[in-house]
C-alpha cells in the first residue's frame, strides 16, 4: 500500500529525493557498487602485469562485496520494475527475444555449473549467466523516473574517475606493455561510456557554466592516447562528433546552430588545454609511441588463430561459459569481438537475442525529437560499434559500464511503448 502511493505521487508531480521509489534506488544502488567494485580493481593494479590483482579470488573482499552488491540491486531493480508493469509495456517480439536469452543463459548454467561454481563466485565472473540475468535491468531503465537519480550518480561516478585517471597517467609508467592490466586502461574503459552520457548530458542543459561535464571526456582522450588504444581513440572521434550532432541550440533556432556549436567548441577545446598543459610531457611522449602504433596490424592474427582453432559450427550453439580457444599455447576464453564471443559462450541465439535487445531499441530510437532519447540511441550505437570489433577491452559484462547500456536500452524502449500507445505525441 505504501509503495503503491509513493508510485501514485510520484506519477503526479516529480519526486523528491526522499520519495524516489524503491526503483530508482536500487538502480542507483546498483550502479554505485558495480563502479565502486571497479574502482577497487582498478586501483589495486600495478604499473605492469606483474604487480596486478585481478584474477579470479585474488581480489580483496571490498571488490567482492562491492560487485556482489551491486548485481542483487540490479537484478532487484529490473525484477520489481518488470512486475510492476514495465514487462507488459514491452511489444510480444522483444519479450520473445528477452527470454531467449534468459532460458539461454539458464541452460547453459545447468550444463556448466556444479554448486562449487557458485560458492566460489565462478558462475558470478564474466562468463557466467548472470551477465544475461542482469540484462532484467532495462526494465528499470523504461521508468522514467530512474534517470533523475541515474543522472547524478553517473555523473558523479564520472567527475571522480576522471580525477583518478589523472592521477594514473602522472604514476604510471609511460611504456605499457600489457595494456589491459594497467590502471589507466579500467578507467579508459569506464569513462567512454560515463564521460559520454556525461558529454551529452551538457546537450540538455546548454550552458556554459555546466563545462564540468567535458571533463570526463577529455581525460578519455588523454587516456585513449596514453594507452595507445587505436579503437579508443577512434571512439573518441564518434563520440565527439555525435556531440555536435546532439547539441542544437534550445528551440530550434537554426541560425544559432553554428555560433553555439562554436561555443561548446571552445569549452571543450579550453578544458583539453588545461588538462594538456599540466600532463604535456607524459602526453608528449605517448602520442609519439601512439603515432609509431597506428599503422600496426595487431588484430588480423588474432582472428586466423581463433577461427584456425574453433570451427563455425561450434558457434551455433558455443562452447558455454567454460569454453576454451588455443592462443599462443594459452587456454583463452575471451576475444576482442564481443559478438563472436557471446557466440562462442552462449551459440548464435545468445548474441543475436542480446543485440536485438540492447543494440536495436537504439536504432529505432535514433532521429527521435527528445535530446535525451537521442543521447542513449547514440551510445547505444556506438556499443553496437564496439561489440563488432571497434574496440577492445570489452564485452557484455557484470559492470558499471554494462548496466548503464541496460537501463539506457530500457530508456529506448520505454520511449518506443508510448509512442505506440501515442504515435502523435512528442514523448521526451
Amino acid at each position: 500500500m505504501l509503495v503503491r502511493a509513493v508510485e501514485q505521487r510520484c506519477e503526479r508531480r516529480p519526486c523528491s529525493a526522499g520519495s524516489l521509489g524503491l526503483v530508482p534506488l536500487l538502480s542507483a544502488a546498483g550502479l554505485l557498487g558495480a563502479w565502486a567494485a571497479w574502482v577497487v580493481t582498478a586501483q589495486s593494479i600495478g604499473t605492469t602485469a606483474g604487480e596486478g590483482v585481478v584474477g579470479p579470488g585474488e581480489k580483496s573482499a571490498l571488490y567482492y562485496l562491492a560487485h556482489g552488491l551491486g548485481l542483487l540491486c540490479v537484478l532487484a531493480a529490473g525484477t520489481i520494475a518488470a512486475a510492476k508493469g514495465q514487462y507488459r509495456r514491452l511489444d510480444p517480439a522483444t519479450r520473445c527475444i528477452f527470454w531467449i536469452l534468459q532460458l539461454t543463459a539458464i541452460l547453459w548454467a545447468l550444463a556448466s555449473y556444479g554448486v562449487a561454481d557458485y560458492t566460489s563466485f565462478k558462475a558470478f565472473g564474466a562468463t557466467g549467466p548472470f551477465v544475461w540475468f542482469s540484462t532484467v535491468l532495462i526494465f528499470a531503465g523504461m521508468d522514467k523516473r530512474v534517470w533523475p537519480i541515474v543522472d547524478k550518480v553517473v555523473f558523479g561516478a564520472s567527475m571522480v574517475s576522471a580525477c583518478l585517471a589523472t592521477v594514473s597517467i602522472a604514476t604510471t609508467h609511460r611504456d605499457i606493455t600489457q595494456r589491459w592490466l594497467s590502471t589507466p586502461v579500467y578507467y579508459m574503459v569506464l569513462l567512454m561510456w560515463y564521460g559520454g552520457w556525461t558529454l551529452f548530458s551538457f546537450t540538455r542543459y546548454q550552458k556554459v557554466n555546466h563545462f564540468w561535464r567535458f571533463i570526463p571526456y577529455v581525460v578519455f582522450i588523454c587516456l585513449a592516447v596514453f594507452t595507445k588504444t587505436r579503437s579508443w581513440f577512434l571512439m573518441s572521434f564518434f563520440l565527439l562528433m555525435s556531440f555536435f550532432w546532439l547539441n542544437k541550440p534550445a528551440g530550434g533556432k537554426e541560425r544559432s546552430f553554428l555560433a553555439h556549436r562554436l561555443k561548446s567548441l571552445l569549452v571543450l577545446l579550453v578544458a583539453l588545454s588545461m588538462l594538456g598543459f599540466f600532463l604535456q610531457d607524459l602526453l608528449v611522449g605517448a602520442f609519439m609511441d601512439f603515432q609509431d602504433r597506428a599503422l600496426q596490424d595487431t588484430r588480423s592474427g588474432q582472428y586466423v588463430d581463433f577461427f584456425a582453432d574453433v570451427p563455425l559450427s561450434d558457434l551455433v550453439l558455443g562452447r558455454g561459459p567454460n569454453g576454451t580457444w588455443d592462443w599462443n599455447g594459452k587456454d583463452y576464453q575471451y576475444f576482442d569481438n564481443a559478438v563472436l564471443w557471446m557466440a562462442f559462450i552462449g551459440g548464435v541465439p545468445t548474441a543475436l537475442s542480446y543485440l536485438a535487445l540492447i543494440i536495436l531499441p537504439g536504432l529505432r530510437c535514433l532521429g527521435s525529437e527528445s535530446l535525451e532519447i537521442n543521447a542513449a540511441a547514440v551510445l547505444l550505437l556506438l556499443w553496437g560499434l564496439a561489440c563488432i570489433g571497434f574496440s577492445t577491452y570489452s564485452n557484455p559484462s557484470l559492470t558499471p559500464y554494462s548496466y548503464l547500456l541496460c537501463l539506457l536500452a530500457g530508456r529506448c524502449l520505454g520511449f518506443l511503448a508510448e509512442r505506440r500507445g501515442n504515435p502523435h505525441a512528442n514523448t521526451s
